[in-house]
């Protein structure tokens, strides 16, 4: 007889524990019918290794769990199998996570979560921890990575990374070679067994990691991006809560500096740096620059900047000026790309052209409303000197999707709010966004308690699409304190706002709100 790996009697406990699930009806069998309702074939390692069909798999069940040829599988039966596998898995963690993909076994409720212990319930008035999009991102992404390791037999990153585009590919239902957020969504639920309820909660997360992976923003997730963006195979700042949270400081610091285009003349300044166009500046002139827009770097952020920005083929200590640029813009909304192509189509290339001459975009954009022209820093003559080269990226005297894309990624980043966003590419373009076209917003209303004792009601214009719960202090001090309310003890979510008539703001109104008080980085 074999001699057992590992703890026979742990791994007892978790096969008992995939009976019971099996066996619906408590009389000790279950058909094959039964089995393979539970069971997700798809995720039996030869399967998803390749080397065997569903069908086989099935069908070598069959043979290998009912001995006796009765049509239906006891408990000694699944047991026996189980104590067979369990003889080549040395590793109890390897055979746990095993069982557990196999039969969807949820994670034990005894738990501890480093504050109450093992076996001591969270009270009943604390509510439960609350994390960000990001945050959740990061767990699925770490129990993807998990999943995957057992699936394959914990084999070399460079097997996995092929193997998980093997198994997406079957999720590209319309043959693309590329995943869209629909597809990407039903492949992680699937081999993660995420249930609905919990579909319903982490899809904030699913999303953020789709983002995540998707490093071109162009809304298709190559298969080399998600291998990149799984395995670390390229570094990802926002895969990394500290480069995050570095990320943010330069992002907001800027903004608060330099105004809604500061981050537009940054990388303006950037690139005019590297008069050569090799594509990078050494990381001490991008701390000077930093500095001079009252940004400061510590020892340790630098350290951060050359671990996610230090790319090869550039040489050692520079950082890559468009993958810097891209981490501290952060996220292009969707909702707002949607406004863009309606500006795009409607307005500037009606009739489908791919590019439009540099002159007839100049004349169609109102400069009245640029902010240095607004606040007299700039004539109107000098801001139509300087489109150009804040637009013309490819200096070719044109203007394509991708050049005014990009022009209002820098500029998508320093609003926080998409009504804001609308109104500049209102007042821009002399647009005008039909009501039922524009984004879904939901009126959420919160009561907030003060430090000194005063509550107040507080509303906020949600998109249906973007994260907002009251529930989650930090997130809402945030929100709050950009609306001006500080000192804030408690967040309690109210409900829905109540429905407001809409006025018609003056677009000078809100261009003058914008403007004054910004400061302005353009060059000369």
């Amino acid at each position: 007889m074999a001699a057992r790996t590992g703890n026979w009697i742990k791994r007892l406990e978790l096969v008992e524990k995939a009976w019971k699930v099996l066996d619906k009806y408590n009389d000790g069998s279950v058909t094959m019918e039964d089995l393979m309702e539970v069971y997700d074939v798809s995720l039996h390692p030869d399967v998803f290794a390749g080397k065997i069909t569903e069908e086989e798999a099935i069908m070598e069940f069959a043979k290998q769990w009912d001995h006796d040829k009765s049509g239906a599988i006891t408990q000694n039966e699944f047991i026996d199998y189980y104590r067979g596998v369990s003889n080549s898995i040395k590793d109890d963690e390897h055979f746990e996570e095993l069982i557990k993909a196999a039969w969807k076994l949820p994670d034990d409720d005894a738990v501890d979560d480093g504050l109450y212990g093992v076996g001591r319930s969270r009270p009943v008035t604390e509510p439960p921890p609350k994390i960000t999009a990001d945050e959740e991102a990061d767990n699925i992404q770490l129990m993807l990575r998990k999943r995957l390791e057992v699936l394959t037999g914990f084999a070399d990153v460079g097997t996995q990374a092929y193997k998980v585009k093997q198994y997406f590919k079957k999720y590209d239902e319309d043959g693309s070679g590329d995943l869209q957020f629909p597809e990407f969504d039903k492949a992680l639920v699937e081999i993660l067994a995420i249930d609905e309820e919990s579909s319903a909660r982490m899809l904030a997360g699913r999303r953020a990691l789709f983002d995540r992976y998707d490093r071109d923003t162009t809304g298709d997730l190559s298969y080399e991006e998600l291998a990149d963006g799984l395995f670390r195979l390229k570094p990802h700042p926002l895969a990394d809560v500290e480069s995050r949270r570095l990320m943010e400081k330069i992002r907001n610091g800027i903004v608060t500096s330099e105004g809604i285009y500061g981050l537009r003349y940054f990388g303006f300044n950037l690139r005019t740096m590297d008069d050569q166009k090799f594509g990078y500046v050494p990381v001490d002139e991008l701390l000077v620059c930093l500095k001079d827009v009252n940004v400061h770097i510590a020892d340790h952020e630098k350290k951060l900047l050359l671990k996610f920005f230090d790319l090869s083929p550039h040489p050692k200590g520079t950082v890559d000026i468009t993958e810097f640029m891209r981490g501290i813009r952060g996220k292009f909304l969707k909702s707002r790309i949607a406004l863009l192509e309606r500006v795009w189509r409607e307005k500037i290339a009606p009739t489908g052209a791919q590019k439009v001459p540099m002159g007839e975009v100049i004349r169609l954009i109102d400069f009245t409303h640029d902010p240095d022209v607004f606040t007299g820093r700039l004539t109107m003559e000098q801001a139509i000197r300087d489109f150009p080269d804040l637009w013309d990226k490819n200096l070719d005297g044109f203007i394509n999707w991708h050049e005014f894309v990009d022009f209002y990624r820098d500029i998508s980043a320093a609003l926080e709010s998409d009504a804001h966003f609308e109104m500049i590419l209102r007042n821009a373009w002399s647009f005008t966004f039909v009501e039922t076209n524009t984004v879904k917003t939901i009126g959420r209303r919160v009561l907030v308690s003060l430090k000194n004792g005063h509550k107040k009601y507080v509303d906020f214009d949600v998109p249906e699409d973007e994260y907002f719960n009251p529930d989650d202090l930090t997130f809402m001090r945030k929100k709050l304190f950009l609306r001006g309310v500080k000192d804030v003890l408690m967040v309690h979510d109210a409900g829905l706002a109540p429905e407001k008539h809409k006025t018609g703001a003056t677009s000078r109104g809100i261009v003058a709100e914008q403007a004054l008080g910004y400061g302005s980085m353009r060059a000369g």
